[in-house]
């Protein structure tokens, strides 16, 4: 059983968010201590089903035990009332308690949301999971929602000795340190929880806040033998004067963000230099090299660059690969942390902060592999700052995107010198379009020879057999099918002017699988053509694709620009020919397989209503499997590269197969 216990004062607009997510995580009963509250809390906590217990304003850790009393799960979760589980992660860590006697507490990732809506994930490195560890860096591994501990451990440490500090702040912190000295903590990279970033009561009286931590990082350090660097006063005013730049920053108020950054360097530049110097840290150069493959990628979307790493990932095996996604958020990754040996999420904030940082997670690569692939711009832009050295890791790049695209960015022109920067210490620059590829050289002349055309690295989307689209009655609807991310580029707002113009005999569905920002204006959009004839249906995100291909009649893809359409390559690789617009990239495609052009001549409706002749789609379906089976024969310079430097790089001492 699971108890989520809510300490809460005065927290009547963020208290319901908190129950529904507890209840929403399988709790099998929510306690909410109302500490002191002069609101309507308590009343809103027992409407939405949790049990009240109200106490006098004894503060947030004594409202943290008085709850555990109130319970008997044999798991508790403290959550705090302007925060929100996540179940995926909650039952993640339960599974962890359940079928580990050795763990005492497991928690996982943090959604950490801002203000104005932006969301970053951070993950716990393990050496913060333990004593020495925690008492070193001086934080909790994370918020305490995110993690589930067993009850009876949360008992013992408490009632340990030595006896509690009890500070006024770091509270969180002070427990974390007593689980650690009693049992094993676990970490797992689910999100267990979504936290607000605010202006909190450390916040408010941060020198208070770090002052705490510094008594019970000296209080336990003496207690449990372990040596550390404790803070003097100006370094105490230096990091709480970051932590109040940190949140300025975070709630908008740059300016004073600034100030209080500038304040933080002047009262202890030695302190702040070196957090910069720890974070740039890389290991020191070594005259042995791993012979594997670093994948340095900017974030990870589900899109098609990323479907064409887990090809990639298939086709250089055995050579290992490990890849680094240096910004967050990234989402359905999954195919990817399961095709390679390792994949670390770096989360860092898409700011000159975050970029700084990248360049060590770069620098690191550079010194640790034989060669290290950048696959996207954004990365392009990081090895930019931080270019190979003449003894680094060879480097290849991929562009996934026409570089004329890029020019639109406000910030394309400072990019753009820095991939030149990165191109010219590249030893093959690779893109999956002929039009890419001469754009890239018109470009970047003095790459020229280095730029070749690589086609995408395939693979099956499912080892069940193809299934051909199946019969017609009359009246009976055609399945039109299109997946990709809901934005400007991929024109689905296009359809609904389409969808009007088809004839009244012709019966449509479409489906399009994804999400993105233009979701809820599509949704209408698309409520407001749909008619007796024509439907239009968002079904989100989806895990099998080729199921939803197997089901439909033909595919579409309506986007503005491409250079990477690997959903033709998925459409085909299921037997669906693909309605596309009259694009550069199609013309060039349309020569290796079933594309179905729209142009001025050929409208949609007139290509639909071809589609319901069944002879048509059963040719269609049988040269759609073939290009595919061609498509996955071809040779790629890719490939190839990576898995000769490889071997080039184990015959002068590089060690094969070594965990990072």
């Amino acid at each position: 059983m699971l108890a989520v216990i809510i300490p809460v004062k005065d927290g009547e607009s963020t208290i319901a968010g908190a129950i529904q997510s507890a209840w929403a995580s399988s709790a099998d009963e929510v306690v909410v201590v109302a500490d002191g509250c002069l609101d309507s809390t308590a009343k809103i906590a027992r409407n939405l089903g949790a049990r009240v217990v109200e106490t006098g304003g004894v503060g947030a850790a004594a409202a943290r035990r008085r709850g555990l009393e109130e319970v008997a799960a044999d798991y508790v979760c403290f959550l705090d009332a302007d925060d929100a589980l996540i179940p995926e992660g909650v039952g993640a860590s339960l599974e962890i308690l359940r079928t580990s006697a050795e763990y005492i507490a497991a928690g996982g990732g943090v959604a950490l949301r801002y203000p104005g809506g932006r969301v970053t994930e951070r993950r716990t490195p393990a050496s913060i999971t333990t004593v020495e560890g925690l008492l070193a860096s001086g934080v909790a591994p994370w918020p305490p929602g995110a993690q589930v501990t067993r009850r009876a451990a949360v008992v013992r440490a408490v009632q340990s000795n030595p006896p509690l500090v009890e500070p006024k702040f770091a509270e969180d912190y002070e427990l974390v340190v007593r689980l650690a000295a009693i049992g094993r903590i676990a970490h797992h990279p689910k999100l267990a929880l979504e936290y607000r970033i605010y202006g909190g009561r450390s916040t408010r009286d941060a020198f208070a806040a770090v002052r705490d931590r510094e008594v019970l990082r000296k209080t336990y350090s003496k207690t449990y033998g372990t040596r550390i660097t404790v803070l003097g006063r100006r370094a105490m005013a230096s990091d709480a004067l970051s932590i109040a730049a940190q949140h300025a920053g975070a709630n908008g108020g740059h300016v004073k963000g600034f100030a209080y950054a500038a304040a933080a360097v002047l009262v202890s530049p030695g302190r702040r230099l070196r957090k910069v110097l720890k974070r740039l840290q890389r290991r020191p150069a070594s005259s042995v090299r791993e012979a594997a493959v670093c994948v340095i990628a900017p974030w990870l979307q589900g899109g098609g660059g990323q479907r064409a790493l887990v090809g990639l990932i298939a086709r250089v095996a055995p050579v290992p690969v490990d890849v680094i996604v240096l910004f967050g958020p990234s989402r359905n990754y999954e195919p990817v942390e399961q095709a390679a040996r390792k994949l670390i999420l770096a989360n860092l904030p898409r700011n000159p902060l975050g970029l700084i940082r990248a360049v060590g997670h770069v620098r690191r690569a550079q010194g640790r592999y034989s060669t290290v692939l950048s696959l996207m711009r954004g990365s392009h832009v990081v090895m930019g700052v931080a270019p190979p050295r003449i003894s680094a890791a060879a480097l290849a790049m991929s562009f996934h995107q026409l570089p004329s695209i890029d020019d639109a960015d406000r910030h394309a022109w400072l990019e753009n010198i820095l991939v030149r920067r990165a191109v010219r210490g590249a030893s093959i620059v690779t893109t999956p379009s002929e039009l890419g590829a001469a754009q890239l050289r018109a470009r970047y002349p003095f790459a020229a020879q280095r730029i070749v055309t690589d086609p995408n690295v395939l693979l099956p989307l499912s080892d069940r057999p193809t299934v051909a689209p199946g019969g017609l009655q009359d009246g009976e609807q055609l399945v039109v099918f299109s997946a990709g991310r809901l934005d400007a580029q991929k024109g689905y707002d296009l359809l609904p002017r389409m969808a009007e113009e088809l004839a009244p005999s012709l019966p449509v569905m479409f489906k399009i699988a994804g999400d993105g920002p233009d979701r809820a204006i599509l949704q209408r959009q698309f409520e407001a053509v749909a008619s007796s004839n024509v439907a239009i249906e968002l079904v989100g995100h989806i895990g099998d694709v080729a199921e939803a291909l197997d089901s439909c009649h033909v595919a579409l893809l309506l986007s503005r620009w491409e250079l990477n359409p690997m959903f033709v390559w998925e459409a085909w690789s299921r037997g669906r020919a693909v309605i596309v617009p009259n694009l550069p990239v199609f013309v060039e495609l349309a020569k290796r397989g079933p594309l179905l052009l729209m142009d001025s001549h050929t409208s949609l409706s007139e290509m639909l209503e071809k589609m319901r002749d069944a002879v048509h789609r059963r040719k269609l379906y049988t040269d759609a499997l073939s290009a595919f089976a061609q498509g996955q024969i071809a040779d790629s310079s890719l490939v190839d590269f990576l898995v000769e430097n490889s071997d080039r790089g184990a015959g002068r001492g590089i060690e094969r197969g070594h965990e990072c």
